[in-house]
């Protein structure tokens, strides 16, 4: 499929962007920036990439670029020893290394400024959900209990898919929300449905699930998984042009003749009608979207 030059040129910007700031806290500098951007680009090319849909590729050199520049940041952290290497904030760069976190169980004093900022963070979201709060602190060990677990026999612990220090307090936030939503579940559904022949133990045994938790937005990359079937690839490509990498706009697709094709409008139209035809065809599938999603179009 051929994009136009400066839908590549977009393309390259936000990968460029990812390898540079992969997450919050960390920026590379603009030579291992670069240089894993193009490592992004040598993968979508000699995996024969150039074909996919925009949100593939972008999806494709988002993931290729963050994991990347984590990997970077990683080694360049193990190979000078200093913890905070590349981290973009002093005031709060990393003061310990992964990987005395990783050594260490989270009742050591390596784990002891980790924790006070992880219950700092995360008692206000988890009371905002609805867990009463004396068993906040329940919920919060139930958490890292779970980052020291395996979830599969003699596989690796989450805390050891942990790239960067800077990745662990996200991670750590979300499994908390996770956990609390489990939580809440197991007791709604203890009150309304009790077993008969179950210990309480058993009962108030936690299933975790991968549903949303409430007040979750949707990224770029769950709403294609999600709603690709929905959409032709020509109108995704055309909404990933528009709003999201602004490489196209307006005046410009109904310039296109593929665009008037799908908007079926003469190119001889008048420019108003094109705007108008154009209007309504990006609404449809806007709506079309919510209406997957259950969000307000």
């Amino acid at each position: 499929m051929a994009f136009p030059s400066t839908t590549w040129d977009k393309l390259w910007a936000d990968c460029f962007a990812v390898a540079r700031r992969p997450l919050g806290g960390v920026i590379l500098p603009l030579p291992e920036a670069e240089a894993v951007a193009r490592g992004a680009f040598q993968s979508l090319i000699s995996g024969g990439g150039r074909e996919m849909p925009i949100p593939e590729i972008m999806e494709f050199l988002r993931r290729q670029a963050r994991r990347g520049a984590l990997e970077a940041v990683a080694a360049a952290r193990r190979s000078s020893g200093d913890p905070a290497r590349w981290a973009e904030f002093p005031e709060s760069a990393p003061t310990v290394s992964l990987e005395s976190l990783r050594q260490d169980d989270a009742a050591t004093d390596a784990w002891k400024s980790t924790l006070g900022q992880f219950r700092q963070r995360t008692y206000h979201t988890i009371k905002t959900l609805g867990v009463p709060p004396e068993e906040i602190d329940d919920v919060l060990s139930d958490t890292l209990l779970q980052l020291f677990r395996p979830r599969a026999e003699g596989g690796p612990r989450p805390l050891d898919n942990i790239l960067v220090y800077e990745e662990l307090m996200p991670y750590l936030n979300g499994m908390a929300r996770h956990v609390a939503t489990d939580y809440l579940r197991a007791r709604t559904a203890q009150k309304r449905q009790p077993k008969e022949g179950f210990s309480e133990e058993e009962e108030m045994e936690q299933v975790p699930s991968d549903d949303p938790v409430p007040g979750e937005t949707y990224s770029l990359e769950q709403c294609y998984r999600e709603c690709r079937d929905v959409l032709s690839d020509f109108q995704w490509d055309v909404l990933m042009r528009l709003y999201v990498l602004e490489s196209a706009n307006r005046m410009s697709l109904i310039e296109e003749p593929a665009v008037l094709k799908a908007l079926g409008v003469k190119p001889s139209a008048s420019s108003a009608t094109r705007r108008r035809r154009l209007n309504e065809y990006l609404e449809e599938m806007v709506g079309t979207l919510a209406a997957r999603l259950r969000v307000p179009a």
